[in-house]
């Protein structure tokens, strides 16, 4: 990890603009490319720790095949689970945000059910633009909680995965309901989650996220939505109004979002891996079904 006074001295302060007081900032005057020294991508690593989502105006420049080739540089890529290869880039995914793929507005992390963990997510604006993405800062909002409620929170776990309820009734979407469907596509993941560059604790929710372990279903859906109301807290989001030729980096483990109202920005997204989420009491999560990792949970 390299210290705030050498990140000065490769992207100066100037140039980086909070956004919010608990996440975002907007790093100006910085043109992305493939080949960027290796000290800028440490440097946006860094800053990506501070400020969760970082936001980049005027990239126009970037193609499809370019943007993915800068996600390789903050880590290995993850190809969308059921959308194959676009425009060149086999790891891109492109969409109207909460449209059109039928996900719903409400806070989402991507694809937490899938067989990868996802740690960096690139998304680019492209033309017709418009629209807001709202984030979410869960490290701050597992702080919100009461210390009782935090407690209990350390040693919950939850079941993410796909459901129906979350795609739309199009053809697309019924091919990929029945891609998603069964245990193999389920994940057991602890409710909170330490990052391990910072030994933070965030909450991993996320519409994918099924019900807690041991409870019944109507039980988890009250708490769950507990939780999510500290997540949404006016204090702990970003908004981002998008115009063409935006990029937002984001870090997956500390963050939800979602699109403003019936806002829906038209937008391609890269993804990349990161390790199995740790839990408040140092157990790794698990896969559930065919695909059932050798890691268990005491």
């Amino acid at each position: 990890m390299i210290e705030s006074a050498t990140i000065d001295s490769i992207i100066p302060a100037a140039k980086v603009v909070r956004r919010a007081k608990r996440l975002g900032a907007e790093i100006n005057n910085l043109k992305l490319s493939s080949d960027l020294p290796e000290e800028i991508i440490e440097a946006i690593n860094q800053l990506l720790l501070e400020h969760r989502v970082l936001f980049f105006r005027n990239q126009d420049h970037l193609h499809s095949a370019e943007q993915e080739q800068i996600a390789a540089r903050l880590g290995k890529l993850i190809p969308h689970p059921t959308v194959f290869e676009f425009d060149g880039a086999p790891s891109l995914l492109q969409s109207r945000s909460g449209q059109g793929d039928g996900r719903v507005d409400e806070p989402d992390r991507d694809f937490t059910f899938d067989r990868d963990y996802q740690r960096i997510s690139l998304m680019r604006d492209v033309p017709p633009n418009g629209g807001d993405i709202i984030w979410s800062n869960t490290a701050a909002a597992y702080l919100g909680l009461p210390l009782p409620l935090r407690r209990f929170a350390d040693d919950l776990w939850v079941v993410h995965g796909k459901s129906d309820d979350v795609v739309s009734k199009t053809k697309a979407a019924e091919v990929e309901r029945n891609t998603f469907a069964g245990p193999a596509y389920e994940r057991k993941y602890p409710l909170v989650q330490v990052l391990p560059e910072t030994g933070e604790r965030c909450l991993m929710l996320g519409k994918d996220v099924r019900q807690v372990v041991g409870l019944q279903r109507y039980t988890s859906q009250k708490l769950l939505g507990l939780f999510h109301s500290y997540v949404t807290a006016p204090k702990n989001v970003v908004q981002w109004n998008w115009r063409a030729g935006d990029l937002a980096v984001w870090d997956n483990r500390v963050t939800q979002h979602y699109p403003v109202n019936d806002q829906h920005p038209f937008l391609c997204r890269v993804t990349n891996d990161g390790d199995l989420p740790l839990s408040a009491n140092n157990h790794r999560s698990v896969k559930r079904g065919k695909q059932s990792s050798s890691a268990n949970v005491a």
